[in-house]
């Protein structure tokens, strides 16, 4: 069996799903790891390929050798056992029998354990400084108030708000559609008052332009770029704003976890919750969030005491 061929036919199934770019290079260089780790033992037989311990030799290599955080070597077993469970299918598919004389190796061991670590949040009083201390005086200072708010009141993450269409905002409704979120998957976010009064002064006063993109570049002069906002710009713009606010710096990413905590403690539910976040089961949103939510615990403490 060639494991780089097999790796090649696995990357053209991902692709042929539909999956994302960024997805897709992740499984590349997860699986090429085990696969480069495999060659260098000179194995050729399928029983040794695919032996339970040899792949546990591999996780501790990863460890111990590459340097690799917990996160890290659990993220190298997630994309092994998602390969190792294709290419037995496609095995079995081609009626392979003598090639399917063993058993996907992470189903037989003990997953690494994942460590929980609590997600960096953004302070909301810092958020809220930074929104004050934009004077609304220039369209693209409408711009970066409308784009934090996305992030705030929606939860986007920074790419999705970047690659946002003007037509993507259905103000009557109170929905925006995000296209294409991670894992190439669609949804509808709502939103409230504070976007709607964003989104509404930004687009009454957005220059005229060629791209259909909502968030549109503007050079040093405040002179519009017919090409939309990236990433690495909306995070140079949120730390030129924040040092003008005089609060510290925080990640885009990390105000899309202040919104799913704040939506928690105010009684979001979590299902609904996970569909307006684009998680891929409401398993994840409950082990990523619900465990840090403060308030609902503080009720709970509040009202055994007074009983």
């Amino acid at each position: 069996m060639n494991l780089k061929t097999e790796l090649k036919n696995f990357i053209k199934s991902r692709q042929a799903s539909n999956r994302g770019d960024r997805t897709i290079l992740w499984y590349e260089q997860q699986i090429g790891c085990w696969v480069n780790f495999i060659e260098s033992k000179n194995l050729n037989d399928v029983a040794d390929i695919f032996d339970p311990d040899r792949f546990e030799d591999f996780l501790i290599y990863e460890r111990s050798r590459a340097n690799l955080s917990d996160s890290g070597v659990h993220a190298r077993f997630r994309a092994a056992r998602t390969f190792f469970n294709w290419l037995h299918k496609r095995e079995r598919r081609r009626l392979r029998t003598t090639a399917l004389d063993w058993d996907p190796p992470t189903s037989l061991i003990e997953p690494p354990k994942e460590p929980v670590v609590a997600p960096r949040v953004a302070v909301e009083t810092s958020v809220d400084r930074l929104l004050a201390s934009i004077k609304k005086l220039r369209w693209v200072d409408l711009r970066d108030r409308c784009l934090v708010e996305a992030l705030r009141s929606c939860g986007l993450r920074v790419t999705e708000a970047c690659n946002l269409l003007v037509s993507d905002i259905a103000i009557t409704a109170g929905f925006v559609f995000v296209r294409a979120g991670k894992g190439e998957k669609d949804r509808y976010v709502p939103f409230g008052d504070r976007f709607t009064s964003a989104f509404l002064e930004y687009q009454f006063n957005r220059p005229p332009t060629t791209c259909i993109n909502l968030f549109v570049s503007a050079n040093g002069h405040n002179r519009v770029i017919h090409k939309p906002l990236n990433d690495n710009a909306v995070r140079q713009m949120i730390r030129r704003r924040c040092k003008d606010a005089q609060v510290d710096y925080f990640n885009p990413h990390s105000v899309r976890h202040l919104y799913a905590i704040d939506a928690l403690n105010r009684g979001m539910k979590a299902d609904a919750l996970s569909m307006a976040m684009g998680h891929s089961s409401v398993s994840f949103t409950l082990r990523r969030y619900a465990k840090w939510q403060k308030s609902g615990l503080r009720e709970e403490y509040d009202n055994s005491v007074k009983r």
